[in-house]
């Protein structure tokens, strides 16, 4: 060991102080976007009129602007609601076989298959409506994706939807 160790800068840098160890917000902008849109439904206010009442929420104003709905797309963590919608399945059918437990209510495959039904559906009903050219194609994409969904798909989920005990 000589004298000159450690009076360089780098050689004394603890990792943990290295650019970009730990960035202040780490989130991408798609991330950010849909976090300020989750945050606007939480915010309520009330219409004028006779029949005034708080059931507005400021994400119903902002939630069908294109670039909010391409932001929700992005930041859409497909992988890991892949991976449990695919553990609920297997506890699913696990709890088929004798003796097995049930899947708890709320965490059905199902519910699940249902709600991303619905968001698709949201985002491509908004992307025809008000979006621009590239928004357009997005929303006729969606369309398409869920109208090649299998029809028994279809019905289980209309059943679901009349009976929502099931």
């Amino acid at each position: 060991m000589s004298m000159r160790e450690g009076l360089a800068q780098r050689t004394r840098l603890p990792a943990a102080l290295a650019p970009h160890y730990i960035d202040i917000d780490e989130l991408t902008q798609a991330q950010l976007m849909t976090l300020a849109l989750h945050y606007a439904g939480l915010v309520r206010f009330a219409t004028e009129g006779p029949d005034a009442s708080w059931d507005r929420s400021w994400r119903d104003y902002f939630g069908d602007d294109e670039t909010l709905v391409m932001a929700e797309i992005l930041s859409l963590r497909v992988h890991r609601n892949r991976a449990g919608f695919d553990a609920l399945v297997d506890r699913a059918l696990d709890g088929m076989a004798p003796g097995g437990m049930p899947a708890p209510r709320g965490g059905s495959p199902t519910v699940l298959l249902a709600a991303m039904v619905e968001r698709l559906e949201t985002w491509s009903r908004v992307l025809l409506e008000r979006g621009s050219p590239v928004g357009i194609d997005l929303g006729t994409l969606i369309a398409g994706v869920l109208a090649n969904l299998p029809p028994s798909l279809r019905r289980a989920l209309a059943y679901r939807a009349s009976r929502p005990e099931w």
